[in-house]
């Protein structure tokens, strides 16, 4: 995993490795111990190998997207949990039901932006004086292990999770 990374490899094994005495042994191609054959650390296969195990990173990534953005234009949901709101059907991963516990509170939220003119602040506040949980907390009481960083700390709605749902295309 090191020589992903073309540039920082080529830093780690260059200059902090050297400075900081840290053997390197890796067994892959080409096999190297930096302790055994330290020679073997300046031969131009070394670099030559992170350029192609960077690349080989990186054309793994573009597939990989390709896949998610073919799979998103059939209309497939591909994230670890559904929004907020929705619920992932339990027979097919891909695929997201209207939770309707949790759909009536995104369409009071719509309603309250655009038909009340009330602010993001205004809507957070509202939600959290009516004792509606937040979608971390609303997860967590569905049995799912979901917190996000910021409704973690909190604990309640905040303009930030308002705006996200405000701009999310799935709604």
């Amino acid at each position: 995993r090191l020589s992903r990374n073309y540039i920082e490899a080529g830093h780690y094994m260059e200059n902090l490795f050297v400075s900081q005495n840290v053997r390197f042994i890796s067994l892959e191609l080409p096999a190297l111990d930096s302790f055994r054959q330290p020679e073997q650390m300046n031969s131009i296969i070394v670099p030559i190998q992170n350029v192609i195990n960077d690349d080989f990173c990186r054309q793994t990534s573009i597939k990989i997207r390709g896949i998610f953005n073919a799979k998103r234009m059939m209309g497939q949901f591909i994230g670890g949990f559904a929004p907020y709101g929705y619920i992932k059907d339990p027979k097919d991963k891909n695929r997201i039901e209207i939770h309707e516990e949790t759909a009536a509170v995104v369409r009071d939220i719509f309603h309250w932006f655009v038909h009340e003119g009330l602010s993001k602040r205004g809507i957070a506040r509202r939600l959290n004086e009516r004792g509606i949980l937040n979608p971390s907390r609303q997860k967590r009481m569905m049995g799912l292990n979901f917190g996000h960083r910021l409704e973690m700390k909190q604990g309640s709605w905040s303009p930030a999770t308002i705006n996200f749902i405000l701009h999310n295309e799935v709604y």
